[in-house]
């Protein structure tokens, strides 16, 4: 499902030609890969939604989501985004609406994605609002926008509170300094008593 739903997403985007418009909304869908990214790195150790597939290893869901559908989706929501202001609202209300079904109906009660730790569909609603709606006005109020962002990410750490454990902090590139730093020292160390 999640293979045919990356399908779906690039079909659409070449069928409607938004690529042309990629350079346009790349700070958009830069915007939404990041805070994807920052979920994970945040909540690590205290996840309150997962992909599952008896298929693909988690990591790899999780890299598809962040780098290719959610870019795909956001670049074909922003591509259509009309310009009156009443078909704007009913523009968004759509898309939160058709993203929060496929993931309760496809996914969610097939266990393709479960929820964890309080987690419901109404929290997945409420995310998918804000999506949408900062992923348009990053292009309008930038500044605006990042700081609703941070105010949005600070509300979800104290509703959820993540245990801020050892580790809470490490992400990959931090883990594999740690991993060499000991074997250089040692290397250093065994130098200097050669040296002696």
């Amino acid at each position: 499902m999640h293979l045919a739903l990356s399908l779906v997403v690039f079909l659409l985007n070449v069928r409607r030609k938004t690529y042309s418009n990629f350079k346009h909304f790349f700070p958009s869908v830069l915007f939404v890969m990041f805070f994807n990214s920052l979920y994970y790195y945040l909540f690590k150790h205290f996840l309150l939604w997962e992909f599952n597939s008896p298929f693909v290893k988690v990591k790899y869901l999780r890299a598809l989501y962040i780098f290719f559908i959610m870019p795909h989706v956001i670049l074909l929501y922003l591509s259509e985004f009309p310009s009156r202001l009443y078909n704007q609202f009913i523009h968004i209300v759509k898309w939160i609406a058709i993203s929060a079904s496929i993931e309760f109906f496809l996914f969610h009660k097939k266990q393709l994605i479960t929820f964890h730790h309080r987690w419901m569909i109404f929290w997945s609603i409420c995310v998918y609002i804000k999506m949408y709606l900062f992923s348009y006005l990053l292009t309008k109020k930038p500044l605006m926008i990042i700081n609703a962002s941070i105010a949005s990410v600070i509300c979800i750490l104290l509703i959820f509170k993540p245990p801020l454990s050892k580790g809470f902090y490490e992400g990959p590139l931090l883990k594999w300094m740690k991993s060499v730093t000991p074997y250089r020292t040692r290397r250093k160390n065994a130098l200097l008593k050669v040296g002696d």
